[in-house]
């Protein structure tokens, strides 16, 4: 099963002004983490530069959540 998530203000706040959280500071971490760990998978869709989203996203799960196209 998937979820397909807007990053921006839903995944990863995106303040108007300087500074950009990663997905560890938003509401729905935990709850993305316990979704990846049932092996279940996750597509995140943005228009943001193609580096902000490895960062933001990417880099934050543990390695376990990202194997195997999750």
């Amino acid at each position: 099963m998937w979820i397909v998530a807007d990053m921006d203000r839903t995944l990863v706040d995106k303040p108007p002004k300087g500074g950009y959280p990663t997905v560890q500071d938003g509401p729905c971490f935990d709850a993305v983490l316990r979704w990846l760990e049932l092996g279940h998978r996750l597509a995140v869709v943005t228009t943001d530069a193609w580096l902000r989203p490895f960062a933001a996203v990417w880099d934050c799960m543990p390695a376990e959540c990202r194997a195997d196209g999750r």
